[in-house]
């Protein structure tokens, strides 16, 4: 499968994705799963076991100053 970069817009929300970005403080890559939610007039990534239970704090928001990619899961089925 290809990564493609992650340009938020309105089309993505709820769309379930795998997502890898790169954290610089650590150095290191770090993955998610989820699917894209608005929240608080930002976009997010809410693990679906969050969204069942309704719970928000476990919400990753996305940092607009680091980049992502994506891998829409339903292309993968």
């Amino acid at each position: 499968m290809k990564w493609l970069e992650l340009n938020l817009t309105d089309a993505l929300i709820g769309m379930h994705v795998l997502v890898k970005g790169y954290n610089r403080n650590n150095g290191k890559w770090f993955y998610a799963i989820g699917y894209i939610d608005k929240y608080s007039n930002q976009f997010a990534l809410l693990r679906e076991e969050d969204k069942e239970r309704g719970f928000i704090e476990n919400v990753r928001l996305f940092n607009r100053s680091l980049s992502y990619w994506y891998i829409n899961i339903e292309d993968i089925k």
